[in-house]
């Protein structure tokens, strides 16, 4: 929110205790942020796909209805 000159530790805020594969700040809102997660090293393969629209205090779902699984 000042250009990175401060940083606060969001990590309990995280919709899972899942590895951070990616987050993306929005080009268009300063507040909003996209997280996916991944389970595959707990063999969990579904879909973990999240919107904050508050710098990341709080998260919602935005999987819907993408399809999970394997990659071969």
């Amino acid at each position: 929110m000042d250009d990175g000159k401060t940083w606060t530790d969001l990590t309990s805020t995280l919709p899972q205790r899942r590895w951070v594969a990616k987050v993306l700040a929005s080009q268009y809102n300063e507040a909003t942020v996209f997280l996916a997660q991944q389970g595959r090293y707990d063999d969990d393969f579904a879909v973990h796909l999240y919107k904050s629209i508050d710098y990341g205090k709080t998260w919602k779902s935005i999987a819907g209805n993408l399809p999970g699984g394997r990659s071969t």
